[in-house]
């Protein structure tokens, strides 16, 4: 129920575009069930190729199991949708599943994987970190501590006017049983109140990006939006009404509207800067006539 989230219309005619995707969880085992994954998954990066935004993000879990095996397939389905159809640079960003069964350096040789990255796209600087031991702190605290410089340096810094910061393990998750979010409660709240004094300090615009919980959500915390992307491949964990579909986020930025100064409680100040479409797959409308079926907007 967040304004960030579009419910008519598109971020089409924003200037930085940026898709994210997560969640698939197939593996080289084969099998229909993970056939099927597959296939949701293709159709997600098919849609994306389609949109042509400036960049595409894999917030985490697109495998199932850590394996070479696995990761082959994977470069295999990345080179035929994405590399070979379009120009569109990409970064992978580790979630749990990208460790399931063996240490990181694995995933660390796979193309486009980043244990950490940051770059400026119009004005937006956008930062992935590795949350796939369920802390951000698992190796030490030098991403944390290259965040907050970085942070720190932007503040001051007229060419960036805020900030995308991407990780698979949400600091808070929405659904009930709170099962997938950062396993250290202190260093979420940390987080989020680091975020939050930024934005109140500098009225520069912040906005977070996770995976893992099984569903689409967006909430905001003291002028900070925070969005949950759902899965792209396997099932959902919650009912449609509640996120629970499959499908990918379109993030619209508007790069010129992110220093917004004190207006923490301004939903439309937020709102300005950045939005999000939620893409779900739909294969059929409901029964017009007032049967059973459930619409799902392309764009709930």
């Amino acid at each position: 129920h967040d304004a960030s989230v579009v419910t008519d219309g598109t971020v089409s005619e924003r200037s930085l575009q940026i898709a994210v995707i997560s969640d698939a969880q197939f593996t080289a085992a084969g099998g229909s069930l993970n056939e099927a994954i597959i296939a949701n998954l293709r159709r997600s990066l098919r849609q994306i190729v389609a949109a042509g935004p400036d960049l595409v993000v894999i917030d985490g879990d697109l495998v199932d199991e850590a394996n070479a095996a696995t990761f082959a397939l994977a470069e295999q389905i990345l080179d035929e949708e994405l590399t070979s159809k379009a120009d569109i640079p990409w970064i992978w960003a580790p979630g749990n599943h990208e460790v399931m069964g063996n240490p990181i350096s694995l995933f660390a040789q796979q193309e486009g994987a980043q244990l950490y990255s940051t770059q400026v796209l119009k004005r937006t600087r956008v930062t992935t970190l590795d949350s796939s031991r369920g802390t951000l702190h698992a190796d030490g605290t030098d991403q944390l501590a290259k965040l907050r410089a970085q942070l720190d340096a932007d503040a001051d810094d007229p060419s960036v006017t805020g900030e995308v910061i991407v990780f698979h393990m949400p600091t808070e998750d929405y659904l009930p049983d709170k099962n997938s979010q950062l396993s250290d409660r202190t260093e979420a709240q940390a987080m989020d109140d680091m975020l939050a004094a930024w934005r109140q300090r500098t009225g520069k615009s912040v906005a977070v990006v996770n995976g893992h919980v099984g569903g689409f959500n967006a909430r905001s915390f003291d002028g900070v939006t925070q969005l949950t992307n759902g899965n792209s491949g396997k099932g959902p964990a919650a009912t449609a009404d509640n996120g629970g579909f499959t499908g990918w986020t379109m993030l619209g930025v508007n790069p010129g509207a992110g220093i917004t100064g004190d207006t923490l409680g301004d939903a439309t100040a937020r709102t300005r800067w950045l939005r999000a479409e939620t893409h779900a797959h739909v294969d059929a409308d409901a029964d017009p006539t007032g049967g059973n079926g459930v619409v799902v907007n392309a764009s709930a």
